[in-house]
């Protein structure tokens, strides 16, 4: 098959109404009980050695005391099997308030399982598909690729063709009763307005899939790059978008108990367990950093625009609720049909709309690693809206103690203090640096800010007059 006629079978796609493909959160008919929901249940989580997947899970084993076992499929990873790794995992300070409360919590609820999202079946061993699919109840999917630069072919491998294998585990479990499925806000960035439900694909997913699996090699696929992305800056924003239209379109053949979260950008903890607490360079922590150290002097961007920043525990918080109301969606809802069961409810993670935070403050805090500035300059020069109606309901239905449990309400946020925290987390977590060196750390980059400031002039001046000796 050429390219030409790849694109142009490709964009055949199904037609469907928006209406059709997604259920909106509503209120139950009583306030959401999640310790209830969770009682003697057990989890399935999937990149729980990632940013997200750690907070999640540190949640879940603090909050949620109840949860009979929580498995997580980890692969072997630089000579380390998953047991060595998730040993290592909860070394990390971020597991410090359940380690106090009780030492042997942690040993008893996991149980790391050796499994790989690029692997047929997820490479995992017979007895452990019977394990999970005999016990496990409710699933959080949040590994993915997340560089922005990812080639495609690896990108659509993991965020679809992983996110399919998972999906075919979840169909063989016996108690499933949500799959609460970790996407992006910027997976329809092509959209200045993004509302809370499936978008139409520009590409039919399964065709895609099929391509990139079976025939398609590398020359081929880069070629088609530009088309299939639709406008849309990196092959992680469209491989998202694609996993969200590939699950709609199984979820009409073989309905599952979906719910999507889109958080916008994922930066650190807000409040709990470690208020600025990060282990990556993702996002705007690279871009602290790089100021920080003197590094970086200037990005492009517009300062009067929103920066979506969405504090992690705020989205693990809302995966647990999401989690809950996706369980309870049918078991208690008197609206409940057959064809409800059909739809997909999303929900945005976003600060945009109920608390939105501008550049601007940023450049209050810092003046301004090439790279990173490469892959972030389609995101800091636009802005988007995304719908937050759904974040409201889920939050408007939960009840008292479980909103101070698991708060998620983004319009609590106080962005100065978060800011100063997300600065100090850095240099505390990140750079292992004292916060007693703050003013050594200080005088430092203002001795590069001038140093930057005398070449510049040195520079500038030279230019003058070499210019001035060229023309007389």
């Amino acid at each position: 098959m050429n390219e030409n006629n790849f694109i142009k079978n490709n964009n055949q796609i199904p037609s469907t109404t928006n209406s059709e493909c997604t259920d909106e959160i509503k209120l139950l008919d009583e306030p959401l009980n999640i310790s209830n929901v969770f009682e003697n249940a057990s989890v399935l989580i999937t990149g729980a050695s990632g940013f997200l997947g750690k907070v999640l899970l540190e949640k879940l084993v603090f909050s949620l005391t109840k949860v009979n076992k929580i498995y997580l499929l980890l692969r072997p990873l630089n000579g380390k099997e998953p047991q060595e790794r998730l040993t290592k995992l909860i070394e990390s300070p971020l597991f410090s308030r359940i380690k106090c409360k009780d030492e042997k919590r942690l040993e008893r609820m996991l149980l790391p399982i050796n499994a790989d999202l690029m692997k047929e079946d997820l490479g995992l061993s017979l007895e452990d598909q019977e394990l999970l699919t005999n016990e496990v109840s409710i699933v959080f999917h949040c590994a993915a690729t997340v560089k922005f630069d990812e080639a495609l072919r690896d990108s659509i491998q993991m965020n679809v063709i992983g996110t399919q294998r998972l999906v075919a585990l979840c169909r063989r479990m016996k108690q499933l009763k949500a799959f609460v499925h970790t996407s992006t806000a910027y997976a329809n960035c092509n959209n200045e307005f993004t509302a809370e439900h499936i978008y139409e694909p520009c590409a039919n997913p399964s065709k895609i899939v099929k391509a990139v699996s079976d025939w398609m090699d590398e020359k081929m696929l880069d070629s088609l790059s530009v088309q299939l992305l639709n406008n849309r800056p990196n092959t992680y924003t469209f491989a998202k978008a694609l996993a969200e239209s590939q699950l709609l379109e199984e979820q009409k053949q073989n309905p599952l108990p979906i719910i999507i979260i889109r958080p916008s950008i994922v930066g650190a903890i807000w409040k709990e367990p470690l208020p600025g607490w990060i282990d990556n360079v993702n996002g705007p922590t690279g871009i602290f950093i790089g100021v920080g150290k003197g590094l970086l002097t200037d990005m492009c961007g517009n300062i009067d625009m929103k920066t979506d920043i969405i504090p992690v525990d705020i989205v693990a918080n809302m995966l647990i609720a999401a989690a809950a109301y996706r369980t309870k969606m049918h078991t208690t809802s008197k609206e409940y049909n057959k064809e409800r069961e059909m739809k997909i409810p999303v929900i945005h993670c976003t600060s945009g709309e109920l608390n939105p935070l501008k550049w601007r403050k940023f450049v209050k805090i810092y003046n301004k690693i090439w790279k990173m500035m490469e892959t972030l300059h389609y995101f800091t020069t636009r802005e988007w809206t995304f719908q937050s109606k759904n974040a409201i309901n889920l939050w408007d239905g939960m009840s008292f103690e479980d909103k101070r449990v698991y708060n998620f309400d983004i319009r609590k946020v106080d962005w100065d203090s978060y800011l100063f925290n997300y600065l100090m987390g850095i240099k505390l977590y990140m750079l292992k640096e004292r916060l007693e060196d703050l003013p050594k750390a200080q005088a430092g980059l203002s001795w590069l800010r001038q140093f930057n400031l005398y070449s510049s002039g040195f520079i500038f001046a030279l230019i003058i007059r070499f210019t001035i000796w060229f023309v007389y």
